[in-house]
């Protein structure tokens, strides 16, 4: 009896891409094109080589620590980062110290894995090929739809072994991840798998093996994570507007989550763990408060939803982020990158990415190819033209009154219409110290915004 057996392994990348959001024909289960249990007709059995490759959804290949050059092919190091840059200073009235400045490191992946290949004279190491397109494999409609349900119900019972009869590795590998892409309530497992295809003459057996976190005690993880969700979009659910209940869940996930630096650093070693399946889920935003951009992501991904907003997670240069329709709009929101880690080590809350547009977004951000992504121009929305906190020109009586009709807070966020203006407040803000005339003697923080565009002042006496 000879038996060939095909081990694709797609490693999981801490900052897992998003998939494009493809459309599902449910219809019934065709026996004949997918199945539960194989058709032993067929006797023979034949045996080859066993291979393994590393893919990431979307048929792009990541891995935290190695990401693809600008042909999505080799396997050079680059790192997602959002940098803010942050100044102090400490003066009386008549006294200046000198700035502290740093930079945000959020978030480090790649996309240019390699490809073991293990045969039995040899074993070697090529590079994985990539593609830029995200757009999930569409089979024929009764086989898709199949295909899909048969899963859902695997996955929804947190199975840790999945077998699926007549079809391709392809299939099943695509499915399983559109459908995590659409459901980040299935925490349990990360956006990574391997498929061991066994092939009986003419019958083809897949065993899809999805990457997870812990899974002991799961029934008790998802009630405990139910409950927070529940209570989170029950509290949105009380703000009168769009703004004000997309502004809720972003600033609960900032105030709740911390950046897992420590599962991205393991990363970096080729460390895959569990803790590190957790990190991109949003159970590790949610329940654990430690995650990766995609778990920011499914975090928001999920509560938006659960609101009855559109909402999906877009992927680019190793990293991850959301869009939301609001009000007919859509706009874009990163919570990764307005969750700064301060030089301090303290939390830091920004809302430099709630509610942009593409436009604005593309002076910090890449987004890959190949993703169905909806355009995302709304205006109304966002959060520093919607709060007042807008200059289209930098001067400082522009930024006395906003400072006033504020109420005089000790964080003061602000934006400009070019990052020229915003060069120019920060110079006589901070530079020729004139934020003492607002606040007064005692200590400031400024940071300077990804895009340019922002800045934030953090005062106290």
């Amino acid at each position: 009896m000879k038996i060939k057996f095909l081990a694709v392994a797609l490693i999981l990348s801490l900052c897992f891409s998003a998939c494009s959001q493809a459309e599902n024909t449910a219809g019934a289960e065709d026996p004949s094109t997918v199945s539960s249990t194989p058709d032993n007709s067929e006797e023979s059995e034949t045996p080859t080589e066993e291979t393994e490759s590393s893919t990431e959804k979307g048929e792009s290949s990541v891995k935290e620590s190695e990401p693809a050059n600008s042909e999505n092919t080799s396997d050079s190091k680059k790192t997602e980062q959002s940098s803010s840059e942050e100044t102090n200073q400490t003066v009386s009235a008549t006294e200046k110290t000198e700035a502290k400045t740093f930079e945000t490191e959020k978030t480090t992946s790649a996309t240019g894995a390699p490809v073991t290949t293990t045969s039995k004279k040899a074993e070697q190491t090529t590079p994985a090929a990539t593609t830029t397109t995200t757009t999930a494999y569409v089979p024929p409609v009764a086989q898709q739809g199949s295909l899909y349900d048969l899963m859902m119900h695997y996955i929804s019972e947190g199975q840790a072994q999945m077998k699926f009869y007549n079809v391709s590795t392809q299939e099943v590998q695509d499915t399983f991840l559109e459908i995590m892409a659409e459901h980040p309530e299935f925490f349990w497992f990360s956006n990574s798998c391997r498929c061991n295809t066994t092939t009986y003459g003419s019958q083809t057996e897949v065993t899809l093996i999805p990457y997870s976190m812990d899974m002991s005690g799961l029934d008790a993880k998802r009630q405990q994570f139910n409950n927070i969700v529940n209570d989170v979009v029950s509290q949105a659910k009380k703000k009168s507007n769009d703004f004000d209940k997309l502004l809720f869940i972003h600033d609960y996930i900032v105030d709740h989550c911390k950046y897992d630096t420590q599962s991205a650093n393991l990363a970096l070693q080729g460390n895959i763990t569990q803790q590190a399946a957790q990190s991109g889920s949003a159970y590790g935003c949610l329940v654990a408060g430690k995650a990766v951009c995609s778990g920011y992501a499914a975090a928001f991904q999920l509560l938006a939803q659960k609101l009855g907003y559109d909402c999906g997670r877009v992927h680019g240069d190793n990293h991850e982020w959301n869009y939301v329709c609001a009000g007919g709009d859509y706009y874009y929101v990163d919570t990764t990158w307005d969750d700064p880690i301060s030089s301090s080590g303290a939390d830091v809350k920004r809302h430099e990415f709630f509610c942009i547009n593409e436009k604005e977004l593309l002076l910090s951000h890449v987004i890959e190819s190949g993703q169905n992504v909806p355009a995302c121009n709304g205006e109304k929305l966002e959060y520093y033209k919607y709060q007042g906190l807008y200059l289209s020109v930098y001067s400082f009586d522009g930024v006395k009154k906003i400072y006033e009709q504020k109420g005089k807070p000790n964080l003061l966020e602000l934006k400009f219409g070019s990052a020229d203006e915003c060069q120019k407040a920060y110079n006589d803000l901070y530079v020729n110290s004139k934020w003492v005339d607002l606040f007064g003697s005692g200590r400031i923080t400024f940071s300077k915004g990804t895009s340019g565009l922002t800045i934030t002042m953090t005062f106290s006496a």
